[in-house]
């Protein structure tokens, strides 16, 4: 049975505090950009605040990584308890956001304000759950190089119930959605339709079902390898775990923050903080309000 030497324990807890720092700093800077220009208005922008705040609270369960907590400590509970509890709140609202706008382009859904409360109503609970579990029959503690739920056979019951499970589900009612919205956009405005504001989101939204396989993809191999083979530790395998899970919160923050909109809107600003630089006059805002679809699925409309 193969162990990591310590040596390698500390280069794969080096990393996922690297990356987690890296994640934690782009959900800080989108999270005060949303506040600052007042883009939570809208049911989609609250529902991608709420998401990226659950991704910070899991950067900062990472980057606890740093501090080496023994195994009964006290702060190891706390950053095993925290990791699970905004890891899976994330994928839960994640989905939310896939069924928001399923609701929008399929169903043609307009009072989506009411599904935004039934949302908080659902994915809380179920996350507070989903931590509390663990703790009724003892399983926080050392997993690996970090905390969370521990290996032992209680332990990885507890894993697959909490969290792989709803996300292996989550994964694959994302994309099922994706595809449905993509399907309906396509038969609404045709391949030519391309010009059209919700053919670009739409667009832009392939993305996350990327950025889920790419961070969950190596995680979830990992886990499963360490359950088949009774806890062996494949050195590899722990690397691109540190690098990928820990990326979410960047990886969504850049898809959410950086779309043409955003961009105006972030130009926009450094524009009215430094009229003397020209380079950072905001051209013609992407959308106006002629071309406002009533899908009315852009993020950052304070309509």
């Amino acid at each position: 049975m193969g162990t990591l030497t310590a040596d390698e324990r500390e280069t794969v807890s080096d990393i996922r505090v690297s990356f987690a720092s890296v994640s934690l700093a782009a959900c800080i800077f989108i999270l005060c950009s949303m506040l600052c220009m007042r883009m939570l208005k809208t049911v989609p922008a609250r529902l991608v605040f709420v998401l990226t705040v659950t991704l910070t609270g899991a950067a900062i369960a990472d980057i606890l990584t740093a501090a080496e907590p023994s195994d009964d400590s006290g702060l190891c509970k706390f950053q095993a308890c925290l990791m699970q509890f905004c890891q899976i709140s994330s994928i839960f609202w994640a989905v939310a956001i896939a069924v928001h706008m399923f609701l929008l382009v399929k169903m043609k859904v307009r009072r989506t304000d009411i599904h935004e409360k039934v949302f908080h109503a659902i994915i809380w609970p179920l996350s507070l759950l989903s931590a509390a579990l663990p703790f009724t029959t003892g399983n926080y503690g050392l997993a690996g190089t970090w905390c969370w739920i521990t290996e032992d056979k209680t332990g990885d019951i507890w894993r697959f119930v909490v969290f792989y499970i709803p996300l292996w589900l989550s994964m694959l009612t994302v994309f099922i959605l994706y595809i449905l919205i993509i399907r309906e956009v396509r038969r609404i405005y045709g391949e030519s339709g391309k010009g059209s504001e919700e053919a670009k989101i739409v667009r832009m939204l392939v993305f996350y079902p990327l950025i889920f396989l790419i961070c969950w993809t190596f995680p979830t191999i990992n886990r499963v390898y360490q359950t088949a083979t009774d806890g062996n530790e494949l050195y590899w395998l722990f690397i691109l775990h540190a690098m990928s899970a820990p990326s979410q919160g960047f990886l969504t923050s850049m898809a959410y923050g950086f779309t043409p909109e955003m961009r105006y809107r972030f130009r926009q600003s450094i524009s009215s903080v430094f009229p003397c630089c020209g380079c950072c006059a905001p051209p013609e805002p992407p959308v106006d309000d002629s071309s406002q679809s009533s899908l009315n699925l852009s993020l950052t409309d304070d309509a």
